[in-house]
């Protein structure tokens, strides 16, 4: 809030705070037009006094930012996820699955890589990566159409990118054991158990 309040005067659009576009006279005035505002936030952050708020957000907008702080927010490309390691891990865990969207190329960040898919799901069925490419006709490799279904899931990969990976002709083919996949974990508690552990796995990980 700060670096915004001080961008204009900083960059010299005006010789002090009151610009004219700025929402700093908000957080400074009792004026009824700008209690559309909502600065509450702000100046319960700064004191919980509430007769001392004013003066303490106009001596700390005041004050020039840290030139640790303000780097971040002059990076011309921005990081896609800004804080801890265990916040970058919380973020992981509650949205990954949900992540990948055609507007937002950064969502990619928080898709799994295939290898961790395909690691987890051999460390929990006991096989080989090679055992996950093997597909013989009339015989079920559930490792394998768990990957492919997994692939699907948590990846958002396009059936041609999975028919690709996995040796597959046609995209009917990885469609088939995605929708197989998908009803089996509606009636198989056993499977939908272990689909489950390997998903929490990958999340941790």
């Amino acid at each position: 809030m700060r670096y915004i309040h001080r961008n204009p005067f900083t960059a010299g659009l005006t010789k002090n705070l009151n610009y004219p576009w700025s929402s700093h006279k908000a957080y400074l005035s009792t004026a009824k037009k700008w209690e559309w505002i909502s600065n509450e936030t702000i100046l319960n952050m700064l004191s919980r006094n509430k007769s001392l708020q004013k003066a303490v957000y106009k001596d700390f907008v005041n004050t020039p930012d840290e030139n640790d702080f303000s780097s971040i927010y002059k990076k011309r490309k921005l990081p896609s996820i800004l804080g801890s390691k265990k916040f970058l891990e919380y973020i992981k865990e509650q949205f990954f699955t949900k992540k990948k969207h055609i507007e937002i190329p950064e969502s990619q960040i928080l898709i799994p890589e295939k290898s961790r898919i395909l690691n987890e799901i051999c460390s929990e069925y006991k096989v080989s990566t090679s055992d996950l490419e093997i597909s013989r006709r009339g015989q079920n490799n559930e490792p394998r159409n768990i990957a492919i279904y997994l692939m699907r899931k948590l990846r958002g990969d396009t059936l041609m990118d999975i028919c690709n990976f996995f040796g597959l002709k046609k995209d009917s083919s990885a469609g088939s054991i995605v929708d197989r996949v998908k009803k089996q974990v509606k009636t198989d508690k056993k499977l939908k158990m272990k689909i489950s552990k390997i998903e929490q796995n990958i999340i941790m990980s």
